[in-house]
């Protein structure tokens, strides 16, 4: 498999040295964001934990360009936060088996986080994202000249620390957020879904989220298919579980759990039986 990686960063960017941070063993450091990102034309696999030291995007996928994490990590290390962890230019990306996380220090958390984990993606599986304000979003694009990168699949992440958690659009009724696990943070939102025009939608199936303003929330006059989520443990007397107007699809279900003393609560990610 061919892979082609070009580094736009500082005269450092590309230094590898061991180190000990938070109670992990990296095999080498990427530092990016300072002020550049590292760019990602073909696919490739990450061998190495990525600092981000700026606010500029970490990583910058394009050409649609799928991305393995291969389980390593890219840390908010910049005093008073940082952007975007993972930016996705073109459609088709898939990002898969990371972590996006608040940077380490000495052993100790910094308390910097991303305002954006990972933007653009068409599918998103298995990733950590902790420190985002904004975890998930895919979106279509709006004015001419922006991008156009609506989701396809959301699955089996683990997020937290977020205020609007997932904010996803797909256009297809095979697209799904399944077997999510959400915790966010500040009252925010959990799942948000533009759909399908028409046709049953994609689904929203199997996720379990909690410490919601809004649990999950359908834009107006659009498609999606709601079952078997746990929606748990609101942050206020306020908050809905659900705000879906008129965009749940004949085939949706609306059976939610919303009682912890009863509710199936596995560890996540997750499959209720």
């Amino acid at each position: 498999m061919n892979t082609t990686v070009v580094l736009k960063a500082f005269a450092w960017a590309g230094v590898f040295f061991s180190i000990l941070s938070g109670g992990s063993a990296y095999a080498g450091i990427i530092y990016c964001a300072n002020p550049n990102s590292v760019y990602i034309t073909a696919n490739q696999t990450l061998e190495s934990t990525y600092l981000t030291m700026g606010t500029a995007p970490c990583i910058i996928l394009q050409n649609g360009a799928n991305l393995n994490m291969d389980g390593n990590e890219i840390q908010c290390n910049n005093e008073g936060g940082c952007g975007i962890a993972i930016l996705v230019e073109d459609a088709g990306s898939d990002v898969h088996d990371g972590k996006i996380l608040v940077g380490y220090l000495n052993e100790l958390p910094t308390g910097e986080f991303f305002s954006i984990g990972l933007q653009g993606a068409e599918k998103i599986r298995r990733m950590d994202i902790h420190g985002a304000a904004t975890a998930i979003i895919s979106k279509r694009a709006v004015n001419a000249g922006d991008p156009d990168t609506p989701a396809k699949k959301v699955e089996k992440n683990v997020l937290t620390g977020c205020t609007d958690c997932i904010g996803v659009d797909m256009d297809v009724s095979t697209g799904a957020v399944l077997n999510n696990y959400v915790v966010v943070s500040g009252g925010g939102v959990g799942i948000e879904v533009s759909g399908t025009a028409s046709g049953n939608g994609p689904r929203i199936e199997r996720n379990y989220i909690r410490n919601y303003g809004t649990g999950i929330k359908a834009d107006d006059g659009t498609k999606v298919r709601i079952k078997k989520n746990i929606v748990a443990d609101p942050a206020s007397t306020q908050s809905l579980q659900m705000d879906i107007s008129s965009s749940v699809s004949p085939g949706g279900n609306l059976n939610l759990c919303a009682d912890l003393s009863v509710c199936d609560t596995p560890e996540a990610p997750f499959t209720l039986p």
